[in-house]
């Protein structure tokens, strides 16, 4: 009976350990943007069974007045799909909505797509720029969480 128990438990831990993770992250720092100003980022959405949520995911460090003058984040996004078709759009991250804040630092996580599912299943590359915004020494890079659900 212990015996049956303990394969029992063994099996439970060796398949819950074969499991792949149901979320993704990956952080660039300012200084690796291509030659374009862009970060780009691989998403892999070849999974057909399940929808997928999108973050953008930041930290800022600037001064108190920096911040109370400081506008929305814009990020220009281009996704492009396995077969190379673009999709383009522009979102914003609201500044007045921090995740956490210090008095010289604040970081942000704000959904980007909600239950999505992809047109095309595969790995979709996704480039995002940030016009219009003056980053230079403020922003520590940009970030993008994948969960599948």
């Amino acid at each position: 009976m212990r015996r049956s128990i303990s394969v029992i438990f063994s099996a439970l831990f060796l398949l819950a350990s074969c499991c792949e993770p149901t979320s993704s992250n990956v952080f660039l720092k300012s200084s690796e943007r291509d030659a374009f100003g862009r970060y780009e980022y691989k998403l892999d959405m070849s999974d057909s069974l399940h929808a997928y949520d999108i973050f953008f995911y930041t930290r800022l460090d600037a001064s108190v007045r920096d911040f109370t003058t400081m506008g929305d984040i814009p990020l220009s996004v281009r996704m492009y799909n396995p077969a190379g078709i673009c999709y383009e759009e522009k979102v914003f991250i609201p500044v007045d909505k921090p995740s956490f804040s210090t008095a010289f630092s604040r970081q942000y996580k704000a959904l980007y797509r909600k239950d999505s599912t992809p047109s095309v299943y595969g790995e979709w590359t996704m480039q995002v720029e940030i016009p219009d915004f003056d980053i230079s020494g403020c922003m520590t890079g940009l970030g993008v969480e994948i969960t599948k659900k």
